[in-house]
């Protein structure tokens, strides 16, 4: 085994008991380790020529010494070439160490090996003429040589020590011709001697090898902490030189030591002020008024460095330049030989722009841009933590605000408006409440507050008033008089809820109460709300199941030219009988529709429908199909037309499409582009219940319209209008859209004396109950027929009265 791991050594380049370790355990790669075996072999081949001096004068006098009392003798000759040879080596020797006696020599694996092979030559050359006159000298002599021989054999192993093939070499080399000497004696004291000369030498081997071991280990620290001596000196030089970061050094009571100078600019003070005081106690004087925040890390810094444990990035706040930065500082426990504590050493480093974006994400993360106020994630985070502490003596109410009428101001005023008004009412609600009160805003128009209140506190319904009233204060916004409507459904923690998702269901339960209620009002959670909430979530699931199966039915409502009494076109409405028997109002299911987006794939069922449908009637009748403005804002709507047309066949003249106002309000761009290409294409454009909206003359003007339908509530206030408002405002759409050059059609005609009204004020298109009710498809083509019949006498009864 020694032999087999002095093999593998020497193939890695180092003589001795160590082995080239491995190098990742403590950072150096490939490259360092060589170098740190030159430098072991650098400081073999030193220790091998500091003794050099001292064995080539003794081994050469050894040799002259043997010559001359053995020259005479039968073996001479023999003994004077070895001498001759033992000079030689040493010739070579000296010369070899002439030429690597510059310390900064590359010492290689040859000039290691050269030292082994010196060192076995001399041991042979030397023991020869021992070997060969040994059995020849009397006893004393015998006993002499025994002794010399053995003083060679130790003091070679052990010079040669630090180069352990060649004290190996040494030693096996003396040995073995000793050995010969002692058998060629032949006499049987000799044996025992042998056998002593046998340990002896494995003695040697031994020492030499642990020696080897230890000198090597020894040589390969001192090259290793050399090296990283240099790297670490190289590594604190490009540190100091950097302009982010900078080394600090304190004693055991916390007082810098090292002052670098990236330190004295990163306090913008001067070394000499610095130096001997408190690191903790600088960052605390910083501050002409310290924070909480500040002084938190403060103290945490002092808990960290009294506890005499390395941390890392350890953010504390200081003041420079009367703004205050942020640092993260980084550091070790410094300890002397008998592990007692003597400082710290460690690095700084200002992070505050860092810390700058963290507190600006934190706040995108967690309050709303518009208003500054809670986003719905940190009103999830306080409510469940509120939630949580809750004590038996306390309660929490949740107020849920609903502006009424912001969507009629945003799309009236515009945006920019919109915005203003969110921040104003965000700016209301905050002036009303406490500091520990948590005020949010859940996104668009909704806003929350949160209020720990004593349970034995009243209702929250006259604090929610006094809220209402404070948020519908006039005020005045870019010369825009701003009267807001809101309602509020509020519940009450633990009673009507114990989670953050218990107690919104609770009081968004309550809101829908209040704006069905008639809007502008307070709504306190109640269990009885709970089957309102019920009945809303089946005719939800009931919905969903109606569109997936195509449950629905679509009737037609004629449209009539009361000038000829001819039936123009026919308006599609649509019918829901739930669970196949119950015939459901539209006003039941349609804003449900449009709120849950389930309206997208009823329109487009619908469309298809009037589209076949229509295909079936005689031309020129044309089928009008109802847009909300979620449909209308989709931007699949062109190609839900194009292929509702394509699959029936109908010609694109012959189908109108009725949106509403709020339809152009909400995306001014897409509506116009949208209604140009629909019109491009053929199809007709109506402009459902004109009057009830924003009736503004820049929808005519911007805006491809060919009809305007009057809205019902007109045509029924015809009758009983003391004011003649009615009145007056069916004669300014007939004569807007004259001057337009566009038809004007009344809803909800219910009798003759509303048709003889619209016709005197030159209405002369109408629908209603009056000339029928909604039908089924399959029925109307009966109903052409019976009509072509009445058409006549209806006629002649309109030409008597004109």
């Amino acid at each position: 085994m020694l032999w087999t791991r002095n093999a593998q050594e020497n193939r890695l380049g180092v003589s001795g008991g160590v082995r080239v370790d491995d190098t990742a355990e403590i950072g150096f790669d490939e490259r360092d380790e060589e170098t740190i075996a030159a430098g072991v072999r650098r400081r073999q081949y030193r220790g091998y020529l500091i003794h050099l001096p001292v064995t080539v004068p003794s081994i050469c006098g050894l040799s002259l010494l043997g010559l001359f009392f053995f020259y005479d003798s039968e073996w001479g000759n023999w003994i004077l070439a070895c001498v001759a040879g033992v000079a030689l080596v040493e010739i070579a020797s000296l010369v070899h160490a002439y030429f690597k006696r510059s310390p900064l020599t590359h010492i290689s694996r040859l000039d290691i090996a050269w030292v082994a092979m010196r060192s076995a030559l001399l041991g042979v050359l030397l023991l020869v003429p021992i070997a060969l006159l040994f059995h020849k000298q009397p006893a004393n002599t015998q006993l002499v040589v025994v002794a010399i021989v053995a003083a060679l054999i130790g003091t070679g192993g052990f010079v040669l020590s630090p180069v352990l093939n060649a004290a190996i070499g040494w030693t096996l080399t003396t040995g073995s011709l000793a050995a010969v000497a002692l058998v060629r004696a032949n006499q049987p004291i000799f044996d025992l001697t042998l056998a002593l000369l046998a340990c002896y030498c494995f003695i040697v081997l031994v020492i030499s090898r642990l020696a080897a071991t230890n000198y090597l280990i020894r040589i390969r620290a001192e090259s290793r902490n050399a090296r990283q001596r240099e790297v670490v000196d190289l590594l604190l030089k490009d540190f100091e030189g950097s302009a982010r970061d900078w080394l600090w050094d304190t004693d055991q009571a916390g007082h810098l030591r090292h002052v670098s100078v990236r330190l004295v600019e990163a306090f913008g003070q001067e070394r000499h002020a610095l130096e001997g005081l408190s690191l903790v106690d600088l960052l605390r004087q910083s501050f002409p008024q310290l924070s909480r925040e500040a002084s938190e890390a403060h103290d945490f810094l002092q808990l960290r460095l009294a506890s005499r444990r390395a941390f890392r990035d350890q953010i504390v706040p200081v003041m420079v330049s009367d703004s205050v930065r942020w640092w993260s500082l980084s550091a070790k426990p410094l300890l002397d030989n008998d592990g007692q504590h003597t400082g710290w050493r460690g690095v700084g480093s200002d992070v505050t722009d860092a810390r700058r974006r963290e507190i600006e994400m934190t706040q995108l993360a967690n309050f709303d841009a518009l208003t500054g106020l809670a986003n719905r994630r940190r009103f999830h985070a306080v409510l469940s933590e509120m939630l949580n502490e809750l004590d038996p003596q306390s309660c929490i109410d949740l107020y849920i605000f609903d502006l009424d009428n912001f969507k009629s101001i945003n799309d009236r005023l515009g945006h920019g408006i919109g915005d203003e008004v969110l921040k104003a009412v965000g700016e209301k609600l905050r002036r009303n409440i406490d500091k520990d009160e948590t005020l949010c805003r859940l996104g668009g128009d909704e806003y929350a507050l949160i209020s720990k209140q004593n349970r034995n506190l009243p209702s929250p319904f006259t604090r929610g008033n006094a809220l209402l009233a404070a948020i519908g204060e006039p005020f005045e916004l870019r010369n825009n008089l701003i009267e807001i409507r809101a309602s509020v459904g509020i519940s009450r923690a633990p009673e009507h809820g114990h989670s953050v998702d218990s107690l919104m269901k609770s009081a968004d339960a309550a809101l829908y109460a209040a704006k069905d209620a008639g809007r502008g009002r307070v709504s306190v959670y109640d269990h009885v709300l709970d089957d309102r909430a019920s009945r809303r979530a089946e005719l939800q699931d009931a919905l969903v199941r109606a569109v997936n199966e195509e449950a629905f039915e679509v009737h037609y409502q004629p449209q009539i030219d009361t000038r000829s009494m001819e039936v123009i076109g026919f308006e599609a409405l649509i019918r829901w009988r739930r669970d196949g028997s119950t015939m459901l109002s539209p006003l039941e299911f349609i804003p449900l529709a449009e709120e849950t987006g389930l309206i997208i794939p009823m329109g487009r069922w619908v469309l298809q429908k009037a589209c076949r449908d229509c295909a079936q009637w005689p031309a020129p009748l044309f089928v009008a199909v109802n847009f909300s403005a979620v449909q209308f804002a989709s931007r699949t709507l062109f190609e839900t037309v194009e292929t509702a047309l394509t699959d029936s066949g109908l010609d694109p003249t012959r189908l109108e499409l009725e949106i509403t106002e709020s339809s152009l309000v909400e995306d001014s761009l897409h509506a116009r582009e949208t209604l140009a290409a629909l019109r491009a294409k053929g199809l007709r454009i109506a402009l459902d219940d004109f009057g009830t909206g924003y009736s503004s003359l820049a929808y005519l003007r911007n805006f491809p319209i060919d009809r305007l339908k009057i809205d019902g509530a007109f045509t029924a206030g015809l009758l009983d209008d003391a004011q003649g408002e009615a009145s007056a405002i069916v004669r300014a759409i007939v004569q807007l859209a004259t001057a337009l050059k566009l038809r004007t059609t009344a809803e909800g005609v219910e009798t003759k004396m509303q048709l003889d009204a619209l016709r005197a004020r030159g209405c002369f298109e109408s629908q209603g109950f009056y000339f029928a009710h909604p039908m089924p498809g399959p029925d109307v083509p009966a109903f052409l027929e019976a009509w072509a019949d009445e058409r006549a006498t209806l006629r002649k009864q309109l030409l008597s009265v004109d």
